[in-house]
């Protein structure tokens, strides 16, 4: 509901790990104390699997998503010489950050030569795709992909080869503005993407793992 800004979210879901623990505590008291009684034994164990949980899926998500493991940057793209520009997603934030000042924090602007140094020391085998297909049928291909996995499309124009759109994080909602360029090179087409985060210092990799496992999935479909 966009209410609170990101680090309150993560502080959250820090506490919400604590207090799992001490649930999982006095749910195992509760079980050893009431071994005898089948039914208070029962909310026992249940007691301790819910809280286990809710340590669990934080203490995951943490690792799987490790901090020390990404660099703190929020835009990735795979042309990190002359990324792909958005224009219509421009006029989607302001918007936006008129709605909700803490929706949108990050400049649109590509950060140069520093956040290129760190994508490629970080994410080196991220790169464009090259089809032999026409540059008209590797659009077509890309808007249907954007839309089968439901993002919000700002622009898309086929005679500039430009399309560009929102994506949504699954579980805290956060939004990542997206721009694709394609362009014919001879026999040949260059697709380009670029994936941006509108808060957060860095992104924990999310914007490279969506940039490569939508090639990968257009890459299919283009066969």
């Amino acid at each position: 509901m966009e209410m609170w800004d990101h680090k309150m979210v993560f502080k959250i879901i820090t506490w919400a790990a604590y207090g799992g623990i001490g649930a999982s505590i006095v749910s195992t008291i509760g079980f050893i104390v009431a071994r005898n009684t089948s039914g208070r034994v029962s909310l026992a164990f249940l007691g301790i699997t819910l809280s286990g949980a809710v340590i669990v899926v934080p203490y995951s998500y943490d690792k799987v998503l490790d901090r020390k493991a990404h660099p703190k940057i929020h835009d990735i793209t795979t042309d990190t010489i002359n990324p792909p520009a958005f224009i219509a997603i421009i006029k989607e934030r302001k918007e936006a950050k008129k709605k909700n000042p803490k929706s949108v924090k990050n400049k649109i602007k590509y950060g140069g030569e520093k956040v290129a140094t760190l994508q490629k020391k970080y994410h080196p085998n991220l790169t464009f795709l090259k089809s032999t297909l026409p540059a008209d049928k590797v659009f077509k291909a890309t808007l249907e992909l954007i839309n089968k996995r439901g993002w919000s499309v700002a622009a898309a124009i086929p005679t500039k080869g430009r399309i560009e759109a929102t994506a949504s994080t699954f579980w805290l909602g956060f939004k990542d503005d997206v721009i694709f360029r394609i362009k014919q090179e001879g026999s040949e087409t260059r697709l380009d993407m670029r994936s941006a985060s509108r808060i957060g210092k860095g992104d924990r990799g999310e914007n490279a793992r969506r940039i490569k496992a939508f090639l990968s999935k257009l890459k299919d479909k283009l066969g």
